[in-house]
């Protein structure tokens, strides 16, 4: 029970931060239409050096809400599911620099609190070859605790062809994201790699994610994500 309870919030971490949409017509890799939802599947992998491995599969809604406004940012907030239930909801603002996560509101919370800092998504231009750095957290289901990292994210390539349960999609644009924490005092070294899949005019396909723990105690935590279905609104 308590696992599944720490898995929960590590994937709504993972929901809230790898998103990515664009309101200024700049990209057309997460058009944003208020009243549509995207539902995942999530298959999420446990594997350490001690035990078996341990699988659990959940399932994760998005749902475009309508224009708002946060501390006079105009921003587009989006309604996060997991297993039905209401985990959060994120608020996205997009100018010239990128698009990016400007606030967040969970469940326990009355009202939105802005990031800091701010979680970019992706950096404009939108073109192979475009590179920027993000500092985030992680490794919380692979340590005792959330560590900050600073990601090195990429847009690999526009041309991908991918295939999940919702079809198969062309000219798909790849973003990478990578981090290391080199190993301190004897201590453990942690990397992380996330790769993410947007098909043009739809949105976020396919997310992979890993998370490792190496020299002490080696364990690692795998995230595959893939679009199950899109339902849009009237």
């Amino acid at each position: 029970m308590a696992r599944k309870f720490y898995l929960t919030l590590f994937l709504l971490c993972l929901l809230v931060f790898y998103f990515e949409f664009n309101l200024s017509g700049q990209s057309d890799y997460y058009p944003l239409n208020s009243g549509t939802q995207f539902v995942y599947e999530v298959k999420a992998t446990q594997k350490s050096s001690s035990s078996l491995p341990q699988e659990q599969i959940l399932s994760a809604m998005i749902l475009h809400l309508g224009p708002a406004s946060v501390q006079g940012k105009t921003v587009t907030p989006e309604g996060r599911y997991i297993d039905g239930k209401l985990a959060g909801v994120t608020f996205v603002a997009d100018d010239e620099t990128g698009i990016y996560y400007y606030a967040n509101q969970n469940s326990n919370q009355k009202k939105p609190v802005v990031m800091n800092p701010i979680q970019y998504l992706i950096k404009y231009p939108v073109q192979t070859g475009s590179r920027w750095k993000q500092q985030s957290s992680g490794f919380e289901m692979v340590n005792d605790r959330k560590l900050p990292i600073t990601l090195d994210a990429s847009i690999v390539s526009d041309n991908e062809i991918v295939s999940v349960p919702a079809g198969v999609y062309v000219k798909c644009l790849k973003v990478e994201m990578t981090g290391k924490l080199p190993s301190l005092n004897g201590g453990p070294e942690f990397r992380i790699s996330n790769q993410l899949w947007y098909a043009p005019g739809l949105g976020m396909i396919k997310q992979v994610q890993t998370e490792e723990r190496l020299l002490s105690a080696p364990s690692s935590f795998t995230m595959v994500l893939n679009l199950q279905k899109v339902v849009y609104g009237e």
